[in-house]
């Protein structure tokens, strides 16, 4: 009888996804010079993965006159990463009154 020993390594080289929203054009919230905005951004992989933001504001936060760059951030368990961005822009439309 004849035996023999190997080993076997399992490589995890498949990157995390991640899906963040499309550019978003929001309009000012009445009477103020900014929008509260929330959305949503979310990772998958065949293991699992969390979500960082590195950029921008975080969800349901009070957004500026203007354009904001958001970035976000997924990592495995095995430290592969994947990023995704978007902007919020925020417009003012609402005509001043005379008092």
């Amino acid at each position: 009888m004849v035996n023999c020993v190997f080993t076997v390594t399992v490589t995890d080289n498949e990157r995390p996804v991640i899906a963040c929203p499309a550019n978003i054009a929001r309009n000012t919230d009445s009477g103020q010079c900014s929008a509260t905005l929330t959305y949503g951004v979310t990772a998958t992989d065949n293991h699992s993965a969390t979500t960082t933001r590195t950029k921008g504001l975080p969800t349901g936060s009070v957004f500026p006159k203007g354009s904001t760059l958001v970035e976000w951030l997924a990592t495995d368990v095995v430290g592969l990463t994947a990023t995704c961005a978007f902007t919020v822009t925020v417009t003012d439309i609402e005509k001043p009154t005379i008092i």
